[in-house]
């Protein structure tokens, strides 16, 4: 399974057959976000999923809120574009899973494309329903400088 890393490996300590599903459902997420497939993006979600994402309205619930605003932020996306993860963390016990790092769109032909410019936090955690994981909640945020309340962007995950 390839998932595009920009560091080590995701890890959780062990490698479960969930702990491999889940890396795969994040594998498949990127692809979809690469291919501006808005029904991949949200194919994992369930209904009663919240995500606070970077952008108003900050707090989504469903997939299709989810859906809407994926819809209004890709033509915003550069042309082409890698999605990748950094620091990827995976826990995965009785039923709930806990992912946790970085993401960045890495355009491919517009190298100051402002959509490229700055890695953001993802913390998503998963339940099983039915035998199928499914994301419950999904935040996602960028740090920034309490003095000036000016946001703060990540430019290198390893710094």
């Amino acid at each position: 399974m390839s998932i595009a890393m920009k560091n080590q490996p995701p890890t959780s300590g062990t490698d479960s057959a969930e702990h491999r599903e889940i890396l795969e459902m994040i594998a498949n997420w990127r692809k979809a976000l690469e291919a501006r497939d808005l029904d991949g993006l949200v194919a994992n979600y369930a209904d009663d999923a919240e995500l606070f994402d970077v952008k108003p309205p900050h707090r989504l619930r469903g997939p299709a809120e989810i859906r809407r605003v994926w819809e209004q932020c890709l033509p915003y996306f550069p042309k082409a574009f890698k999605s990748e993860h950094s620091d990827l963390k995976v826990e995965v016990s009785d039923g709930l899973a806990f992912v946790h790092g970085l993401h960045h769109v890495r355009p491919i032909d517009e190298p100051g494309h402002p959509a490229g410019q700055t890695w953001i936090r993802v913390t998503a955690c998963y339940r099983k329903v039915d035998g199928r994981w499914l994301v419950a909640h999904e935040h996602v945020s960028m740090p920034f400088d309490c003095a000036t309340g000016q946001l703060a962007p990540i430019t290198n995950p390893d710094a």
